[in-house]
């Protein structure tokens, strides 16, 4: 994807102070669930070539430095349009990728799931873990 300067859609005054004060923006709804659900089967895919049993609770985890190429729907991550022009407004057009990794944490045996702090694909039957302390997650 193309960026001209007329296009960018720029970020609100109160995203722009969240991302000065925070040092980070949360951006709810980024990425629709087709993509979300092409991602998680994406994972699923990394983990089957580098693990032999599926995520289950105690697995030990995955960890792999610049994984975006074993995978093509990684791919759609790096221009992903609504996120890329904020980037852009945030940081300019200079940007480039030059550091990914991807870790998998299956969940721990016997430590309790604060609900709301992972979801299971029924597909897969991985888990993917999104703790927040808003949740309520450690």
């Amino acid at each position: 994807m193309v960026l001209r300067e007329a296009q960018r859609i720029g970020l609100t005054d109160r995203q722009r102070d969240l991302f000065e004060r925070d040092g980070y923006l949360v951006v709810e709804n980024a990425l629709d669930a087709d993509l979300v659900s092409r991602l998680t089967d994406a994972v699923d895919r990394v983990w089957t070539a580098h693990r032999d049993p599926p995520p289950v609770a105690g697995a030990d985890p995955l960890h792999l430095l610049a994984f975006v190429g074993r995978d093509p729907a990684f791919i759609e991550l790096l221009d992903h349009e609504p996120i890329l022009r904020l980037v852009v407004d945030l940081l300019g057009r200079n940007i480039f990728m030059y550091h990914c990794h991807l870790d998998v944490h299956p969940p721990m045996r016997g430590r309790p799931r604060a609900r709301g702090c992972g979801t299971r694909t029924a597909a897969s039957r991985t888990t993917t873990w999104r703790p927040t302390r808003a949740r309520g997650c450690r």
